[in-house]
């Protein structure tokens, strides 16, 4: 891996020199992008930019909260010291990207839990090399997930086959106009046609899947990740999700993006693009307005809506 003062020097070259063969966005704007080599938690810090760079995360907070939320969502601008965050479920989804990508950033020890002091150096020994400790039996547990999913990957009839032929874990940055972008993309096939990405999901049914997405903002993500590779190497790709449950049977499911729901994301994205740039320039990211906001009467609530025989359950 480049060590993070070489990132940052490269990614300070992107603004002065365009990757040659970009395409260039529809709505003028110039673009410059390069391919990095850095560390997860160098990208996840924001330190391979000499600006606040934006991510896709900042991005959905942008359109789907308030810039004040994106701030805060920033490890460069948020008040008080970043500090990586560690979870469950963070762990458990870098552990089944290893085994599905073959990433290699998960220390497998022999415990059951972290109360013996041993324990806890060990664990906290491989954090502090930037790894995810694991104990034993939560890593076969994830394995079995692991294995489930690979098989049917391998069975799912789409072209290009999901997760092959690619590179896992890829970082790309680039400039739009004067906002500086990153994103690092689960699985990125080697001729750009493709764009994959690893969700667990409560449930992947396609139809309760596709009414999640959109207050997480996976719309968005999407399109962000396509302007990254539509920068660094002139096409635009197609962006897969593949959804899979985390118990038994461990159901999968493949989604992409209507042409009318990839436009509407990309209009987001410039939306965010434009809130960004503004916010960074003038210091003010406002929360929600400063007025009495009025609630009103729902439809559902209006006496009108309701008739006797509405009243036919009450025990009265």
């Amino acid at each position: 891996m480049s060590s993070v003062a070489g990132t940052a020097e490269s990614l300070a070259g992107v603004a002065a020199e365009a990757t040659p063969g970009v395409a260039a966005p529809a709505n003028g704007t110039t673009v410059r992008a390069r391919l990095l080599d850095t560390s997860v938690d160098a990208y996840h810090a924001d330190t391979i930019s000499a600006t606040p760079s934006l991510n896709a995360t900042v991005a959905k907070s942008l359109i789907l909260e308030t810039p004040a939320h994106a701030k805060q969502k920033h490890p460069r601008l948020m008040d008080g010291a970043y500090v990586p965050r560690h979870s469950d479920a963070m762990d458990e989804g870098t552990a089944l990207h290893q085994i599905l990508l073959g990433d290699d950033r998960v220390d497998i020890l022999d415990y059951d839990a972290w109360t013996t002091k041993e324990a806890r150096a060990a664990r906290d020994e491989s954090r502090a090399k930037g790894r995810v400790p694991m104990k034993r039996g939560k890593w076969d547990e994830i394995s079995v997930l692991g294995d489930a999913l690979k098989t049917q990957v391998a069975a799912f009839p789409i072209d290009p086959p999901l997760f092959v032929d690619g590179m896992a874990e890829q970082t790309i940055v680039w400039q739009e106009g004067d906002v500086a972008c990153r994103a690092r993309l689960d699985w990125l096939h080697t001729d750009y046609r493709c764009i994959d990405d690893l969700k667990k999901a409560r449930s992947a049914d396609p139809r309760r899947w596709q009414r999640a997405m959109w207050p997480l903002g996976y719309d968005i993500q999407a399109a962000f990740y396509i302007r990254a590779c539509r920068a660094a190497f002139g096409v635009e790709p197609v962006f897969r999700w593949v959804a899979i449950e985390p118990e038994p049977p461990y159901a999968m499911s493949v989604h992409v993006l209507s042409p009318e729901a990839m436009r509407s994301a990309h209009d987001k994205v410039d939306l965010a693009l434009d809130i960004w740039s503004r916010c960074l320039e003038s210091g003010d990211w406002p929360a929600y307005p400063p007025t009495v906001q009025v609630v009103e009467l729902p439809t559902w609530m209006q006496v009108g809506e309701w008739d006797d025989s509405a009243l036919d359950s009450v025990p009265f």
